[in-house]
């Protein structure tokens, strides 16, 4: 078997993988859009998610927390900009699955309880 004989098998695989990423994306919602559902705003959101040790925030932006990572909750998004300096920054915030959103009702819901 040479390289050329595995390629359309290798290329078949990649376009899985690339189907099942767009899949995943079409399907989360951005943290606004969760927010404004339960009639708060994002700012306020991510405060009670990071209360709740859902999130941690450091100058790069938010991240799931060690608990919550890699649980099926949501994904990280990433956008490149340009500071003042000219100098190349990168920010990242969550988006959810519904799982993710799931909890974060629950979350809200038991707040608002207290």
């Amino acid at each position: 078997m040479t390289k050329k004989d595995c390629k359309p098998h290798f290329d078949l695989q990649v376009k899985e993988r690339e189907i099942s990423e767009a899949i995943v994306r079409a399907m989360v919602k951005q943290t606004r859009m969760v927010a404004k559902s339960m009639g708060m705003k994002a700012p306020e959101l991510y405060k009670l998610l990071r209360k709740e040790g859902v999130l941690t925030k450091d100058e790069n932006g938010y991240w799931f927390c060690p608990r919550y990572d890699n649980t099926g909750l949501g994904l990280m998004r990433y956008f490149i900009y340009f500071d003042g300096d000219g100098d190349q920054c990168l920010k990242q915030y969550p988006v959810w699955t519904e799982k993710g959103v799931k909890l974060i009702k629950e979350i809200v819901h038991e707040q608002r309880a207290n």
